[in-house]
């Protein structure tokens, strides 16, 4: 028998109504290994002479001095009126409980359930053999077999226990209720090994097999180190065990269970478990009993038992799901460890299927989630099962976000545009919670406005259009107020997301702030929308931005950014077009001359690949392009000065030449060969001037920059995935690129270049030649090196996942089993990253389905929650 062990006073008030003297006494008692039954501390609340008794200092001064007797005495004194329905129960390892008789009696009338517990009667018999029933109920009255079992479960006497063992074999009760004694004996640690060795022979005696009982009988007198093996036998054993011995071993394996500590003996008994989950769920009592002690353990040792514990009580769930769900509803509600109560309502999550409690298990998901004492590996998971629930998670979001602060506040706002953008959520429900968000941006303190600056929402699609409006004036209005770049440039990512919405807003900025130094960014964010939405840029809108532009180019005060919102206007909206020739000639009348020339170079580059080129317009540039590309760089990359201070170099023009205009004469390459408007010639001359360079560059003929470098890079890859090339001109590229994976950008590009689905046999050969030789760099790859390892991985994924590869060639299958065990080895390693690869590969249906099922159970134990499919950022500011 087992009281109340809660060790919060504020619990045991808030459970039972005692007072709060009362209630600091059960948790002293505590201390001292003794307890007291819930149906005690019930009955104290209402009835204070029984609240006296369990008040007696006695209890504290003497408690090795807790007998039967001496309680009903001190219940005989206070005036207690039921004072002989008091009992003492000794409990394993020393502890003894505080009982009624009413307690003891109904444990063993739930021991006489045992059938449904133990799973079944086939082997255990009512009575051993040579002796029938009617014959057993002449020898033993009903009031000898109750004291009897009062003896073989209670008594401290080792002989007395033993006796009452050996009669009870004849005694005129059920087999499995005979067996459910003999196992609650077996599993009291208290009870002596004489004691508990009579249990096993008379559970043979019933028809138990000897060999389970002499392994049980390992398990509680084998050296610790054996104790595990003992259990793994048992496990080993119940394959071919008949249910009722099952459900018996069961029961004793639940009581070792109950009071192990040892971390190899709970994993075992913990797969034992699993292995008999469908004996267990036949039993409410037993499973409840598994739960109890398994959430016990799990506050200890949570990181170690944390996934065998869920795997045990989802194998449970599968056999009983109504009956694990109630459990897990009612431990939910009582669990204070933060740790345990975020499992508890993860495992919900995923098991409820009520949709009447989704609104409470939202609520209790994200109180679990602002607990601060809950990890953050728990914490990612639980915003995973909020997105899976949807508006119903939105909705208790909605509910507490104007209350809180600080870091809760924060979070709160990151739980809001994860779950509105990657759940199931009703347009209506996204402008509430956007017109939410810009409601706090005006009233809420700064970590929570800042956090809304980082946020998707905006950008949905489903915003009115007249809500974003509001929101990208409101965001503008901030820029001043926040002068760090990193808060400016989130603002404006915000802002590009909105999209056309937000161009009317950023221009009427931009046309108050100028020259200010924060108008640069707003004018390269006016340039990103409008190339993306031109076609939809209203005519008068766009002929005030190309006069306003206009103007500024003989603006001494301008700093050049200016120049890509007007190549931006000119070369992607429609009414822009007639006014091409004249923004060109402009441009390039200025070019060399004005402050702003290099950002200029980043502008005709827009200009080149824009819709409005015409194909003279485009091979004019590409000879610009070429010509500064062939101009020779300053063989000293600064000016030598001396100095009273010392000698000192000076750097210039030479190294933003290297820093800017490079990197900006091939992204201009890379728009005129990824236009779709660029005739065949153009695009194979861009190809081979680009195959000229990288081969320079590469065998180190060239000396560029880094960021020139990246730009080639960045451009090879854009134009090899470009739909208008030719096939022979892609591999080309792709093949260019694979003796140089030592480059982080270069693995990227090919992952990204051989992932594209084709039929032709050479981009085949490419694709599993390229993803062959990631395969031996990932082997050799530094393992500190953790940004070229994801890089890998991620370009593995890419390949792998192409539905353009042949899935009967045994070539690439072996390939992609190879990239498989990649990704699982970098999951093991705590690469959280490869979940983006391990999904692709779970949805591409080229993969065998025993495959894909492997990813699925590996991604459902995985933690965090990533937004898959977002693309690079535009390399032009």
């Amino acid at each position: 028998m087992r009281g109340e062990r809660t060790r919060n006073r504020d619990v045991l008030i808030n459970r039972y109504g005692i007072s709060t003297r009362l209630a600091a006494r059960v948790v002293a008692l505590l201390a001292r290994k003794a307890d007291v039954t819930q149906t005690l501390l019930e009955m104290a609340a209402s009835h204070s002479a029984l609240e006296e008794v369990l008040l007696d200092r006695s209890l504290l001064a003497d408690p090795e001095g807790l007998r039967e007797e001496r309680m009903q005495a001190l219940g005989r004194q206070c005036g207690f009126r039921d004072w002989e329905l008091l009992r003492v129960v000794n409990g394993p390892e020393g502890w003894r409980t505080i009982a009624l008789e009413d307690d003891v009696l109904a444990e063993e009338a739930e021991a006489a359930e045992a059938e449904e517990s133990l799973g079944g009667t086939a082997l255990i018999s009512t009575a051993p053999a040579g002796i029938s029933r009617p014959e057993t109920e002449q020898l033993f009255a009903p009031e000898d077999v109750a004291r009897l079992k009062l003896a073989a479960l209670t008594s401290q006497d080792a002989d007395e226990r033993t006796e009452a063992l050996r009669k009870l074999v004849f005694a005129p009760l059920g087999g499995a209720q005979k067996a459910s004694i003999f196992v609650n004996v077996l599993i009291d640690t208290g009870a002596e090994v004489r004691v508990r060795r009579e249990a096993i022979r008379s559970l043979e005696q019933i028809g138990f097999r000897s060999d389970l009982a002499e392994t049980i009988r390992r398990v509680f007198e084998a050296e610790q180190e054996d104790v595990a093996y003992a259990v793994r036998r048992l496990g080993a054993m119940l394959r071919e065990a008949e249910e009722a011995e099952v459900g018996v071993v069961l029961a004793v394996m639940l009581g070792v269970f109950e009071e192990a500590e040892r971390r190899p003996l709970l994993l075992e008994l913990l797969r034992l478990t699993a292995q008999a989950a469908a004996i267990l769920a036949q039993s409410r009592q037993r499973t409840e009993q598994f739960v109890q002690s398994a959430l016990r353990h799990l506050s200890r040792e949570f990181e170690h038992l944390c996934r065998p514990v869920e795997e045990t009580m989802r194998a449970i769930h599968r056999e009983a799901p109504e009956a694990v769900e109630l459990l897990l509803w009612k431990e939910v509600e009582r669990s204070t460890d933060p740790s345990v109560r975020g499992f508890l309502v993860h495992l919900l999550g995923s098991v409820t299927k009520d949709p009447d409690r989704r609104r409470d298990l939202a609520d209790l998901a994200v109180g679990a989630i602002l607990d601060p004492g809950l990890p953050e590996d728990q914490r990612s998971q639980l915003r995973y099962g909020l997105v899976r629930l949807g508006e119903p998670a939105v909705r208790a979001i909605l509910r507490r976000i104007r209350a809180e602060s600080g870091r809760a506040a924060a979070e709160l706002v990151r739980l809001l545009d994860v779950v509105c953008t990657e759940g199931a959520v009703s347009d209506e429900t996204v402008n509430e919670s956007v017109g939410v968000l810009l409601e706090l941006l005006q009233v809420a303190e700064q970590a929570t406005r800042r956090r809304i600056l980082e946020t998707s929402l905006a950008g949905d699609p489903r915003v009115e259009e007249s809500l974003q409006s509001k929101l990208a004036a409101e965001l503008l209005s901030h820029i001043p107020e926040w002068r760090l770049p990193t808060t400016v440039e989130m603002i404006c990512r915000t802002l590009e997301k909105i999209g056309l919405p937000a161009a009317g807003p950023l221009f009427d900025f931009v046309r108050r702030r100028h020259p200010h130094k924060d108008a640069e960014e707003a004018f390269m964010s006016l340039g990103r929308i409008v190339r993306e939405h031109g076609q939809a840029l209203p005519e008068q809108m766009a002929g005030e931005m190309l006069d306003y532009c206009m103007g500024l180019l003989d603006d001494r005060r301008a700093r050049g950014a200016f120049t890509i919102a007007l190549a931006s206007v000119c070369g992607y909206s429609p009414a822009a077009r007639e006014h091409f020739d004249r923004v060109l000639g402009a441009m390039k009348e200025k070019l060399w001359k004005s402050r702003y020339t290099f950002e200029m170079f980043e502008a005709l580059g827009i200009l080149a690949g824009s819709h409005n080129a015409e194909p003279h317009h485009q091979e004019e540039l590409f000879e610009l392009f070429e010509s500064v590309l062939n101009m020779k760089a300053p063989d000293v990359l600064g000016v030598k000065r001396d100095t009273p201070e010392g000698t000192v170099y000076e750097f210039g023009a030479e190294v933003l030449f290297d820093a800017q205009v490079l990197p900006a004469m091939v992204r201009g390459m890379e728009r005129i060969g990824t236009g779709s408007s660029t005739s065949e010639k153009l695009r194979a001359n861009v190809v081979k001037r680009l195959l000229v360079l990288w081969e320079g560059v590469s065998n180190v003929r060239v000396v560029w920059g880094p960021g020139a470098v990246e730009a080639l890079i960045r451009a090879i890859c854009s134009i090899a995935c470009c739909p208008q090339l030719a096939t022979d001109m892609r591999v080309r590229l792709g093949r260019s690129m694979l003796r140089f994976l030592n480059k982080v950008g270069v693995v990227r590009s090919v992952g990204e270049i051989c992932s594209r689905p084709a039929a032709e046999p050479d981009m085949q050969a490419l694709s599993v030649d390229a993803a062959e030789q990631m395969l031996s760099e990932w082997e050799r790859c530094d393992q500190q090196d953790d940004e070229r390892r994801i890089a890998l991985l991620n370009s593995l994924g890419q390949v792998a996942s192409n539905t353009g590869l042949d899935a009967e060639d045994a070539r690439v299958q072996r390939l992609r089993e190879n990239v498989l065990d990649a990704l699982f080895q970098g999951l093991r390693e705590g690469l959280h990253e490869v979940q983006g690869p391990l999904a692709l590969l779970r949805d591409c249906p080229e993969i065998p389905e025993e495959q894909r099922e492997e990813i699925r159970e590996r991604l459902s134990r995985a933690f965090g929650l990533m937004r898959l499919g977002q693309g690079h950022r535009d390399g032009d500011a």
